[in-house]
């Protein structure tokens, strides 16, 4: 067993005269020793315990998880795999898995290569692909078409936030909320909900300018993910006297607290509450 060029890593190793030969490399300790294992023409009975041991850690230490043996000298090919991939994926000769999964969930396999060497090397390994639910269109809030107004400007621009729950795993791109005309700005947010309160910051949306009376649509800066029976709190928010939110009955949830229009607090604070059950939601 030769050390050939301490220190000049996978590129720089040599066969020193050897030909086609396959060699496997392997590093070592700190100084980045590169030690080569002969294996042409040598059966495995001919390998010294000691050198059955480097082979064994060169095979293990250069699969890579994508399978696609870069390290190896010797040209590869996928031997056996057992167990099933998630539906909708394929794994390729090459190793490379493709496709896009269709269910969510935690699939087992288990993967064999081997080398073009006689007798070929072999590696094998356990992969777990856990496929995430990306969450479903759906709604939150109260759609109802409510005829009353209450005012969200009293003496300063209160945040105020509706509390619901969510009916099934969704992700949330876009606001809606019902309105008064205000030459002002309104925007809205979803909080956390920690002990029936609105607690930290999930998202926000951009600003609405000008709106005239009835549905503005507030897109998210970004997506928020809600979880199924969870609560949130659908906050909305103005710095215009004018400011108005519709609401649809006494049969709602709400927060309130005195905030100087501008950027988000994170997490809020509130001060009192009520049961309106604003016209607003998330999708």
């Amino acid at each position: 067993m030769d050390v050939v060029e301490p220190g000049r890593g996978y590129d720089q190793c040599r066969r020193n005269g050897y030909g086609s030969d396959c060699w496997s490399y392997d590093y070592f300790g700190d100084a980045g020793e590169c030690e080569r294992q002969y294996n042409a023409d040598h059966s495995a009975g001919a390998l010294g315990d000691h050198d059955r041991f480097i082979a064994e850690r060169n095979r293990e230490h250069n699969l890579h998880d994508n399978l696609s043996g870069e390290r190896w000298d010797c040209a590869l090919h996928l031997v056996t795999r057992r167990g099933a991939l998630p539906p909708g994926l394929t794994l390729g000769s090459t190793g490379v898995i493709a496709g896009t999964p269709t269910t969510a969930g935690t699939s087992n396999l288990t993967v064999r290569v081997a080398d073009a060497s006689v007798p070929a090397q072999t590696a094998t390994r356990l992969f777990s692909l856990t496929i995430n639910s990306a969450g479903t269109s759906g709604l939150i809030g109260n759609t109802a078409e409510g005829t009353l107004t209450d005012n969200l400007w009293y003496n300063g621009a209160w945040i105020n936030a509706g509390r619901f729950q969510a009916g099934s795993n969704m992700v949330a791109a876009t606001m809606r909320a019902k309105v008064g005309a205000t030459p002002g700005k309104y925007k809205c947010a979803i909080y956390s909900d920690v002990g029936s309160q609105p607690g930290r910051l999930l998202g926000s949306t951009a600003e609405v300018s000008n709106p005239v009376s009835g549905w503005q649509s507030f897109p998210l800066t970004s997506s928020v993910a809600l979880t199924k029976g969870s609560y949130y709190w659908l906050a909305i928010w103005s710095g215009d006297s004018n400011a108005r939110i519709y609401y649809s009955g006494n049969n709602g949830t709400l927060r309130w607290g005195l905030y100087n229009y501008g950027t988000w607090p994170d997490p809020i604070s509130t001060s009192g509450g009520g049961n309106f059950n604003y016209c607003i939601y998330a999708r």
